[in-house]
């Protein structure tokens, strides 16, 4: 990230970012995003100022549940959320905090709760889970397969799953050729229904 991509992203949203995040994204920020490249199907704190800055708009404009009773409630203006993992948890900063910790806002519960120390243990684990990710041989983490069924899943709106000993389910004439009498049956599924 650059100064004029953090100027953009306080300008935006309307914050001040903490020093100690502004000065970590101009040292860190191209390491993040290349990490973001390798572990693009994981969350990966975003580099991108206009990503950032949609992305809270977005929290902002929907806000949160909380409590056992999905109470809605704002987006607490003082995290800027950094990543989304599509099923409402975010990792975060929070704007006034100097210590440069990750907060992560857990969206089943509506609570956040600090994740890492720092943005340097952010990092550390970061290069452990790169690392560990180009260690991995073809399977489930093999971008080339994961994209080769993301792109089987959007062209075909349906697939055949072949599987053995699964028997068709009965025909009307299979089942009155059985003794059932399917005008009782429908009346008692009716009725159970």
């Amino acid at each position: 990230m650059t100064p004029s991509d953090l100027s953009a992203i306080e300008s935006e949203l309307q914050i001040k970012l903490p020093e100690v995040f502004r000065g970590f994204m101009l040292k860190h920020g191209e390491e993040i995003r290349q990490a973001g490249k390798t572990l693009r199907y994981d969350d990966v704190l975003m580099t991108n100022p206009k990503q950032v800055v949609e992305l809270n708009l977005n929290v902002r404009r929907f806000g949160i549940e909380t409590g056992p009773d999905a109470t809605p409630a704002p987006w607490p203006l003082e995290y800027l959320a950094l990543t989304d993992n599509g099923a409402g948890d975010h990792e975060c900063i929070k704007l006034n905090d100097a210590t440069g910790a990750v907060y992560l806002f857990n969206g089943e519960e509506g609570t956040f709760r600090r994740k890492f120390k720092s943005l340097d243990d952010y990092l550390g684990k970061l290069d452990k889970r790169v690392k560990k990710f180009e260690k991995s041989g073809p399977g489930k983490s093999d971008p080339k397969l994961l994209d080769a069924l993301i792109l089987l899943m959007g062209r075909q709106q349906s697939f055949a799953v072949v599987m053995q000993n699964v028997q068709k389910p009965p025909t009307l004439e299979g089942l009155v050729a059985a003794g059932i009498d399917p005008e009782r049956l429908k009346s008692g599924l009716a009725k159970m229904l």
